[in-house]
């Protein structure tokens, strides 16, 4: 493959930059003007996050008519080079370019640094994590996109399995696992829900996440902390597929509402309320008191983007005479309950109506 800068200004040359192209790719010349031009921007950002500059200097960008994502090489005898690889399901897009460039530098600036996120000769299982976490907060902060480009995310393979360890050990992975599932949310974690900013957390570099994590509380519970925040929140053995990558800041159960009045024999409808719009699919348990005279849905989910949602009961029908009672119905998330109650009510009667007949005149039926 023969990469070539024909028709960039300046030869493809920016400040920290040479960017080259595969004139097989599609687009490719326009996308590589579009980061010639993004490119010295988002290495500001970077280089804010790290609080420091490279030296190693320049990064040679070759843009491929390939797919993988991105990777680069570092020879001691010459300037990185990042290799972006973009070629998907769909067209290739500057916005996803510069993802996956911003994604592999911060490794450079991982291995420059030298603070704990470059492991021997790569970034390990945490550094990759950090990558893909940077390269979702550089779409966030520069309001490119609220996801990551398609094919890309890897929380969910995490949320979906048994949920291993990973926060406490550091295996020399990189792929798009369960390993980097699990680093990558440990890090919206720390971000979304903790509340730590990425100059925080990149200051916060160790041998592990959980290390990471004790710069930065001060504790060493990193890993069942995080895992019994998640558990609870999002059992396991449902289906998540968080579209931001992140379930962070966790959802609250503050309301139940109740169907009010029901009629046996028929249904009713309530409505749960959490304190934050979903970002997965929340399931929230619904319990009647008198399951024999008032049944509901197990469990309602309230979906992703949404703050609530409907559930139904059903009373059973009871033989007359029936006097109306009083069932209390419970909903429960992640260890929180709230309480209310339905009024089971009999029929109404129906009142019996006597139409007087008509008799015709001269009919003989008056009495004498």
């Amino acid at each position: 493959m023969a990469f070539v800068n024909t028709g960039l200004s300046n030869g493809g040359r920016t400040a920290h930059f040479r960017i080259w192209y595969d004139p097989a790719l599609p687009s490719g010349l326009t996308l590589a003007r579009g980061l010639q031009s993004t490119c010295e921007s988002d290495y500001q950002d970077m280089a804010t996050w790290f609080g420091m500059q490279l030296h190693d200097l320049p990064i040679y960008v070759h843009i491929g008519n390939l797919s993988g994502g991105a990777s680069w090489s570092d020879n001691s005898s010459s300037s990185p080079t990042v290799t972006i690889k973009p070629v998907g399901s769909g067209p290739v897009t500057l916005t996803q370019i510069r993802y996956l460039l911003v994604s592999e530098v911060t490794e450079i600036f991982m291995s420059a640094q030298d603070h704990g996120w470059f492991a021997g000769h790569d970034e390990g299982s945490k550094g990759e994590g950090l990558s893909r976490f940077l390269g979702l907060q550089f779409l966030l902060g520069n309001g490119l996109a609220t996801i990551t480009p398609p094919g890309f995310g890897v929380t969910a393979t995490w949320l979906n399995s048994p949920r291993p360890n990973y926060v406490d050990n550091n295996p020399d992975d990189n792929a798009p696992d369960v390993v980097n599932g699990c680093t990558t949310l440990f890090l919206f974690y720390l971000h979304d829900q903790l509340g730590y900013s990425i100059n925080q957390i990149i200051a916060a570099g160790a041998d592990t996440l959980g290390g990471v994590y004790r710069n930065l509380t001060g504790r060493s519970d990193g890993s069942s902390a995080f895992s019994s925040l998640v558990n609870s929140h999002y059992p396991r053995g449902d289906a998540y597929n968080p579209a931001a990558e992140t379930v962070f800041p966790v959802p609250t159960l503050t309301t139940v509402f109740s169907p009010g009045t029901v009629t046996t024999g028929y249904t009713g409808t309530g409505r749960v309320v959490i304190d934050r719009p979903a970002l997965v699919d929340v399931p929230i348990e619904v319990i009647s008191d008198d399951p024999g005279l008032l049944t509901t849905q197990a469990v309602v989910a309230i979906p992703a983007g949404e703050l609530s949602a409907e559930f139904t009961v059903t009373s059973t029908a009871q033989p007359g005479p029936f006097a109306p009672k009083t069932v209390g119905l419970r909903a429960r998330y992640a260890g929180k309950i709230l309480t209310t109650t339905v009024q089971i009510v009999p029929p109404p009667l129906r009142s019996l109506v006597v139409t007087p007949s008509t008799v015709p005149a001269g009919s003989g039926s008056e009495p004498p």
